[in-house]
């Protein structure tokens, strides 16, 4: 497959591995009831690719509304344009997010209907769940995610592609207001057309969520994309925001 189409595909599957809600670096939470959160994410991506096709930057909006104690629903609406000055809408998605079991080991579940790629070509199912175990001062969560979505073969054709995206991360409570993270993530591919099937490292990546005040939340992160094939790594590098009223 020529270098170009393995970075643009790439590129393509980076940014489903970032669809809400898992844009955070962060482990999951329930939102209060009502209309009551926002985040917005600024991200450079594909740092380190050559083609400026392969690099870029993104905005993600994304608010939600609190159904009760344990369940939110969102929308989320992404933003995209590479270095060579293409670009628009990539992410079109609505969601549903429970926290099913509470305390010191906790399990989460969600489930999210999207549109994305560029132009919103394509349609992607995702479903995933979260174990979280916290300690006094820190914790480890385990979160898989499976992902069905449309990949076309560029002739006309297409296959309902499946993914596995599987993180696994720990949180170290420095202060009450400062977490530190850092995750690393697998991914299998089944059924795909434009890139190569099989299982390989997704990313890897650290964090820093600072409470600003009651209301607000910084996230910072940097995520290292392992390289495709003999591509170089790539980086991405994200701040964010956290609203809460």
């Amino acid at each position: 497959m020529p270098r170009h189409i393995i970075r643009l595909a790439a590129g393509l599957l980076a940014a489903l591995a970032l669809a809400a809600p898992a844009l955070a670096l962060d482990t999951w939470e329930p939102y209060p009831r009502g209309a009551a959160a926002l985040e917005l994410y600024a991200t450079r991506w594909g740092q380190g690719n050559d083609l400026d096709a392969a690099k870029g930057w993104r905005a993600d909006l994304l608010p939600a509304w609190g159904l009760d104690e344990r369940t939110h629903a969102w929308l989320a609406v992404g933003l995209m344009a590479d270095d060579g000055l293409a670009g628009g809408a990539d992410f079109l998605g609505a969601g549903v997010f429970r926290t099913l079991r509470d305390g010191p080991f906790k399990l989460d579940v969600f489930a999210q209907l999207a549109a994305v790629g560029p132009g919103l070509a394509a349609a992607s199912r995702q479903a995933g769940l979260e174990i979280n175990v916290d300690e006094e001062g820190w914790g480890v969560y385990s979160r898989p995610i499976w992902e069905w979505v449309r990949d076309d073969d560029g002739a006309g054709g297409g296959v309902v592609a499946r993914r596995l995206v599987w993180a696994n991360g720990m949180v170290v409570q420095a202060r009450p207001d400062l977490q530190f993270l850092i995750e690393w993530a697998r991914e299998s591919l089944d059924g795909w057309r434009s890139v190569e099937n099989g299982s390989r490292n997704l990313y890897w990546a650290a964090g820093l969520n600072r409470v600003v005040s009651e209301d607000l939340e910084l996230i910072m992160e940097a995520r290292r994309w392992e390289p495709v094939g003999d591509e170089d790594p790539a980086w991405d590098f994200t701040i964010g925001v956290v609203a809460v009223w």
